[in-house]
This record gives structure tokens, C-alpha cells and sequence, in this order.
């Protein structure tokens, strides 16, 4: 190979060009790669969007059921605290006694 001192100029010049040349050609096969793997591996969009739907409905559906769930102990518990406040209540005048050896605050009449 010649030194640089020996080319011409026009040598010089192509020779930069050449060298360029190459790592765009490198910079782009790389690129290129990266593109395609990245399609390869994330490149259906499509079916990914059906089932981020899909998902949101189920999702929808459970946040529904836990709501209506949420809504039944709510009532239950309700029920439940007004029972056990009658039960706690002492009997007024005039009406039903609790035998005294009734269980679970049975009312005989």
C-alpha cells in the first residue's frame, strides 16, 4: 500500500469516500437488523390490540362483579348489625319475653 504522502489527491478523496461508504453500509445493516428483529418480535400489533381489548372487557367485567360483591356485604352487614341490635335491645313492656333457657335469644310469645 502507498502512505498518504504518496497519493494524489483524487486517491485521498476516494478513499475517504470508500471508508464513508463503508460504516454508513455497517451503520445501516445494523439498523436494519434492529428493525427487523423488532418486527419479528413486536411486529403484530394487530393481534396484541385484540387482546389489550379482550383484557379491558374482562377487566370491566371483574371491577362489575367486585362492585355488586361490595354492594351485597354492604346489605348483608347492614342486616346483620340491625339484627344483632334488636337482639341487644331489652325488651319493652308488653311484649314477648325470652325464655330463659332459650338459646341463641330465641322469643317465646
Amino acid at each position: 500500500m502507498q502512505s498518504d504522502e504518496e497519493k494524489s489527491p483524487q486517491q485521498l478523496v476516494v478513499d475517504t469516500i470508500w471508508t464513508y461508504a463503508g460504516w454508513l453500509i455497517v451503520i445501516l445493516a445494523c439498523i436494519g437488523a434492529g428493525v427487523f428483529i423488532g418486527h419479528a418480535k413486536w411486529g403484530d400489533a394487530d393481534a396484541l390490540r385484540a387482546k389489550v381489548g379482550q383484557y379491558e372487557k374482562q377487566v370491566l367485567s371483574l371491577k362489575n362483579e367486585r362492585e355488586t360483591l361490595n354492594t351485597r356485604i354492604a346489605k348483608l352487614t347492614q342486616e346483620r348489625d340491625t339484627c344483632q341490635k334488636a337482639s341487644a335491645a331489652p325488651p319493652s313492656t308488653g311484649s314477648p319475653v325470652a325464655a330463659p333457657g332459650a338459646p341463641g335469644g330465641i322469643v317465646v310469645e
